[in-house]
């Protein structure tokens, strides 16, 4: 709605392609806040990350598009890793979503061929892990988890995600 006046009229135009915001918490499988947790949009651009609260609360600004949605903890040791991964999430308007890394402790030990604790370094990885439910109802979710300790009495609590399938990877 913008009246041209006479010729040789010179005008300087700036197209702003319009933001959504996506805000929402992080929390476990039982519906605990997550903190530290990096939430990220990729697509036609980065989009974040935005880190987690100690209320698990985010927010983040994106252009209207679809992305990939990526959600990734890392606690303080870093060697704790759990990834959410949902495809063609639509960022049309503002959404607020609870997202769910559905995190577990887990005791791991390993003993030698005679039953005797083995001291060393154990990994445990899935990609692509079979978890009960999606990061957010409807969400084809892509679940992965590394995560590592040192069995230094043999025993070990580790964190990661409730998978039914894993592989175990021990050196020591």
């Amino acid at each position: 709605d913008i009246a041209v006046p006479a010729a040789d009229a010179t005008f300087d135009v700036v197209v702003v392609r319009p933001d959504a915001t996506l805000s929402g918490k992080v929390v476990d499988g039982a519906g605990a806040p997550l903190s530290n947790v990096t939430v990220r949009l990729e697509g036609s651009g980065v989009f974040g990350p935005a880190v987690t609260g100690v209320d698990g609360s985010f927010v983040l600004r994106a252009p209207h598009g679809v992305y990939q949605l990526m959600v990734r903890s890392d606690p303080e040791r870093g060697r704790h890793r759990i990834e959410a991964h949902v495809g063609g999430f639509d960022l049309k308007e503002n959404r607020t979503e609870t997202l769910r890394l559905p995190v577990t402790e887990v005791d791991v030990a390993a003993r030698t061929d005679l039953g005797d604790p083995s001291t060393g370094f154990v990994n445990i990885a899935c990609d692509r892990c079979e978890v009960d439910g999606d990061l957010f109802p409807g969400a084809d979710t892509r679940y992965s988890m590394w995560t590592g300790a040192n069995l230094s009495s043999g025993t070990a609590r580790l964190t990661g995600l409730p998978a039914t399938n894993a592989t175990v990877y021990l050196s020591g």
